[in-house]
């Protein structure tokens, strides 16, 4: 029966996780001007004014993303 109604509209879409559910938010290691905010996908403490008092003040200071530890890209990112 289901499958004799029709199709009125699709939708699709990315969501970025990360590997442990954590966002990644601040300075990719080894790169002076390289600044990453994604993995806000999960539900949780990471609304968006959380996010933006991490990551809105990284970029001028070039820092590591000491802000927020449990966000730093150096914990999923390796570089050889």
């Amino acid at each position: 029966m289901v499958g004799k109604l029709p199709i009125t509209r699709t939708w699709a879409g990315i969501m970025p996780f990360s590997m442990d559910g954590k966002p990644i938010i601040g300075k990719i290691p080894l790169f002076d001007n390289l600044f990453i905010v994604t993995g806000l996908a999960s539900p949780g403490v990471w609304s968006r004014p959380n996010v933006r008092q991490t990551s809105g003040g990284l970029y001028p200071h070039r820092t590591s993303g000491a802000r927020a530890p449990e966000a730093d890209p150096a914990r999923c990112v390796v570089f050889q």
